[in-house]
C-alpha cells in the first residue's frame, strides 16, 4: 500500500512540476531577462547570492541552537533541507508563514515533540524580528539628518512598542 501511495505522490509532484515549468516558460519575457542579465554586473549578482546563502546558513545554525536547547537534536543536513523546503513553500503561498509551518511539521513528523519544535520556529521568527528592530533603530540614528519625516519616526516608535509588547508577552511568567 505504501508503494502505491508513493507512486501517486510522485505522479502528483511531476504534474505540478510540469504545470509550473509551463507557466514559467509561458509568462516570463526571456529576451528582456537575458538582456538584463547581460547588462548586469556579475560580481554584484554573485555577492547577492553569497549574502543570501550566508544568511540562510546563519538562520539554520540559529534554529538548530534553539532546537538543541530544548533537547531536539537534528543534523545540519536535515535542518538545511527543511529550511530550503520552507523557502520553496514561501514562493507559492501568499505569506511567509507557510514555510515555517512546513519546516516545523516536517521536523516534528520525524522527531516528535511538535510543541517544542513549534516554539523554536516562533522564537526563530522573534529573533529575526529582534534583529530587524535593532538594525532599523541603528540605521535611524545613523541617518537622523537625512530622515526628517515624522511619519517614519512614528512608524519606528510603533515597531519598537510592538517589539517590547511581544517580548514581554513571550517572557512573561503569568501568561
Amino acid at each position: 500500500m505504501r508503494q502505491i501511495n508513493n507512486k501517486y505522490f510522485f505522479i502528483i509532484r511531476m504534474v505540478v512540476s510540469f504545470i509550473l515549468v509551463f507557466v514559467l516558460f509561458r509568462f516570463v519575457p526571456y529576451k528582456e531577462l537575458a538582456q538584463i542579465f547581460i547588462d548586469s554586473q556579475k560580481l554584484y549578482i554573485l555577492l547577492g547570492f553569497l549574502a543570501v546563502f550566508c544568511g540562510i546558513l546563519m538562520a539554520i545554525v540559529r534554529w538548530r541552537l534553539l532546537l538543541s536547547a530544548l533537547g531536539v537534536i537534528i543534523s545540519f543536513k536535515e535542518a538545511f533541507l527543511a529550511y530550503l523546503s520552507g523557502f520553496f513553500f514561501n514562493l507559492f503561498f501568499p505569506s511567509f508563514v507557510a514555510g515555517d509551518i512546513f519546516r516545523g511539521v516536517s521536523v516534528s513528523y520525524r522527531h516528535g515533540h511538535p510543541g517544542k519544535i513549534a516554539s523554536t520556529v516562533l522564537m526563530d521568527r522573534f529573533a529575526g524580528f529582534t534583529a530587524l528592530v535593532v538594525f532599523a533603530s541603528f540605521s535611524f540614528f545613523l541617518g537622523l539628518r537625512t530622515i526628517l519625516s515624522f511619519q517614519f519616526i512614528y512608524f519606528l516608535i510603533l515597531i519598537i512598542l510592538i517589539f517590547i509588547s511581544v517580548f514581554l508577552l513571550i517572557f512573561s511568567k503569568t501568561v
